[in-house]
């Protein structure tokens, strides 16, 4: 997956998406790169891509919730 940006944080977000299957269960750091690949990975589940995250901060668990990315807990 290339990413078509000069912003290297989006493009860091779309190479990491390349590793990500259905049904994976995936850690939310914090920071601008995790927030972008929250963003990218939100897209891709709106597409279809069925995955959940476990946010580490609430920092990153509230911008995943608004575009409807799964959350859960570790277990």
């Amino acid at each position: 997956m290339a990413a078509t940006t000069d912003d290297p944080l989006v493009a860091l977000a779309s190479h990491a998406l390349g590793f990500v299957r259905d049904d994976a269960v995936i850690g939310l750091g914090s920071g601008r790169a995790a927030r972008a690949f929250v963003e990218a990975l939100a897209a891709r589940t709106r597409e279809g891509l069925r995955a959940r995250g476990v946010a580490t901060a609430d920092a990153t668990a509230h911008p995943a919730r608004g575009p409807g990315l799964g959350l859960g807990g570790v277990g």
